[in-house]
């Protein structure tokens, strides 16, 4: 009996399908980096071996006084974007890119600014980001491209034309972690389709820090604020208003309780059975007063009508925390530092995760 050459073929081109996606599969593992790299000791994963190499681990780098004239010398700095042999720094085109995307190059005190702001300067910016939105593909999180539709619905939602020629500053407080976002969405806009970074994604901003707010979204739901270290998008509701010295009697509390661990619980009740929110890292909450069974707070909420609220916080008494601020010191940097050791990164902080600059802005916060 005759065998026709087809069917010989199809069952061949068949098991060579199969083989040829299981060495797809394989290949498309996840590579997990090792445990330590070659070289590295068990010990060296610890802040007390880098602890014992300091000869003054100690000694105090900065007093309070030294670290707040040295934060005001950063503010008021002319940069120049020079590398040590005074030639043009070659990440200076980073910077720009950072820079056009809502960072400050020289923090400032929101609580410090002008009552008022042109419209101009504000339109100006948000015109760049519409013309940057358009100028090329993003894809959400579906790995879907951003098509004209959704981006003119973000175009929409800012209403450059609602820009009033003179801005009144007002002034508000975060209540709970939240983003600050380059456009009034919380839809991520990829730069590709191989990796997870939003390119929508300014940065992180932490409970009890104050914020200048210059304009709000159509419908009312995102503010566009100025933070000590950026400026752009973050939802309404993380943000309690108030007036200026109501927040500055808040923020610069000097009876504040801070968080030394990635983040802390803070409840309702002291059963610490009603979980209200965390705080994190380096954030601070002002401190009401300790006793045997924990630590008692003001909680900083905002209510229905978007003003500012203080309820009453606790604290477990075995939380990871410090009354004040920790002293700059060698072994304070590294003990702080290796507690956020393993935590995953997000790109300017997405996903509430940890980034590189903003990990060194809430270590030597």
């Amino acid at each position: 009996m005759a065998v026709s050459r087809k069917a010989v073929c199809l069952p061949a081109v068949f098991f060579l399908m199969i083989f040829i996606s299981m060495s797809w599969a394989q290949e498309a593992k996840p590579k997990h980096a090792p445990d330590a790299l070659p070289g590295v000791e068990p010990e060296m994963l610890t802040p007390g071996y880098w602890i014992a190499l300091q000869d003054d681990a100690d000694e105090v780098i900065m007093t309070p006084g030294e670290i707040e004239r040295f934060n005001e010398r950063v503010r008021t700095k002319n940069v120049e974007f020079k590398d040590r042999f005074g030639k043009k720094d070659p990440m200076l085109s980073n910077f720009d890119f950072k820079l056009s995307i809502g960072l400050l190059m020289n923090p400032v005190l929101p609580l410090e600014l002008a009552d008022t702001v042109s419209g101009d300067s504000l339109r100006d910016i948000l015109k760049s980001d519409i013309e940057y939105l358009f100028s090329r593909d993003f894809y959400d999180g579906r790995n879907a491209i951003y098509s004209d539709r959704m981006k003119k619905e973000i175009y929409e939602k800012i209403n450059i034309a609602g820009v009033p020629d003179t801005i009144t500053r007002r002034f508000g407080i975060i209540v709970n972690r939240a983003n600050m976002r380059l456009y009034p969405t919380s839809t991520p806009g990829f730069s590709e389709t191989r990796w997870a970074m939003d390119y929508f994604q300014t940065s992180a901003l932490y409970t009890i820090k104050p914020v200048a707010i210059l304009y709000e979204s159509v419908d009312g739901d995102v503010y566009y604020v100025e933070s000590p270290t950026a400026r752009g998008w973050v939802a309404a509701k993380e943000v309690a208003l108030a007036e200026r010295e109501e927040i500055r009697k808040l923020v610069e509390d000097d009876n504040l309780l801070m968080a030394t661990a990635n983040k802390v619980p803070i409840y309702g009740d002291p059963s610490f059975k009603n979980f209200v929110r965390y705080f994190y890292f380096s954030s601070t909450t002002p401190l009401i007063n300790y006793v045997s069974n924990g630590y008692v707070v003001k909680l900083p909420y905002r209510k229905p009508d978007g003003s500012l609220d203080i309820a009453i916080g606790y604290v477990k008494p075995d939380a990871d925390v410090n009354i004040g601020y920790l002293p700059y010191t060698k072994r304070n940097v590294l003990t702080q530092i290796f507690k956020l050791l393993n935590q995953p990164y997000g790109w300017a902080g997405q996903h509430n995760n940890r980034y590189c600059s903003g990990t060194q802005r809430v270590l030597l916060n």
